[in-house]
């Protein structure tokens, strides 16, 4: 998991880094409100853990323009969790109301920071799902129930995806402009269980139509277009795996 820690005490941030790097993490750290929203914006994180007073920047400003940000994007959002060094309700309110429900007390205990871990992971897994807007992009539902809990291999499977099918789809585009459709339809064939893998549903009916049609060496003016509709939807999947891995 990558986490970002927004923190302007230098010993509580360490102190944050510390404990959650010894459940196996990766860790940024940054000392303002600002610099939470541009590094939030840029980059992925499974969790954010934000304090309220921070130079430049409150915790509460910066988490509003990150989640107005990620949606202008069309990013999948970040989970927040919120920092108070005291109990303090008008404080939870003001996080409450920016739609952030996950506040805890500092100094945070490693028995809270294991029960948050845990909860971010039970939600993400065994579905992790890019979206634009309602519409489902791509999981790896079926690669993490695979992976036993293995998050090396499920990386190494969206790393495999992320570099094979672009050559694939480039094989394609050349076959079909050679009019060598017996190629079309190996490689089509060939990278069909990559697409059903990654629950690439909206690809699955243009994969079979295309295989179909080189079989039968019939419609095979429509193949081109059925190819550019592979390939449209192709780059936005490697598009968004790729933001979520950098």
């Amino acid at each position: 998991m990558k986490i970002l820690i927004a923190e302007d005490n230098v010993v509580s941030a360490a102190y944050l880094k510390e404990v959650l790097e010894q459940q196996d993490t990766t860790v940024d750290v940054v000392h303002d409100g600002e610099a939470a929203y541009l590094a939030a914006t840029t980059k992925f994180y499974d969790l954010i853990f934000m304090d309220f007073q921070m130079p430049l920047m409150n915790g509460i400003v910066a988490s509003r323009k990150i989640k107005l940000e990620l949606v202008k994007q069309n990013k999948p959002s970040t989970t927040i969790i919120a920092c108070c060094t005291s109990d303090n309700s008008h404080e939870k309110m003001a996080w409450n109301e920016i739609g952030i429900k996950e506040i805890i007390t500092k100094p945070v205990s490693t028995e809270i920071i294991e029960r948050v871990i845990n909860n971010k992971k039970t939600k993400k897994h065994p579905q992790v799902a890019a979206t634009i807007g309602k519409k489902q992009l791509y999981s790896d539902e079926k690669i993490v129930g695979m992976s036993r809990g293995n998050n090396q291999f499920v990386t190494k499977m969206i790393d495999l995806f992320v570099t094979d099918t672009p050559v694939a789809i480039e094989n394609i585009k050349t076959s079909i402009d050679n009019k060598d459709y017996q190629r079309v339809k190996a490689i089509a064939h060939r990278i069909k269980p990559s697409f059903k893998m990654m629950c690439v549903d909206s690809i699955e009916d243009d994969i079979k139509n295309i295989e179909q049609y080189c079989e039968q060496n019939n419609h095979l003016d429509k193949i081109p277009e059925l190819f550019n509709n592979i390939k449209k939807k192709c780059d936005l999947v490697i598009s968004e795996m790729k933001s979520r891995s950098d």
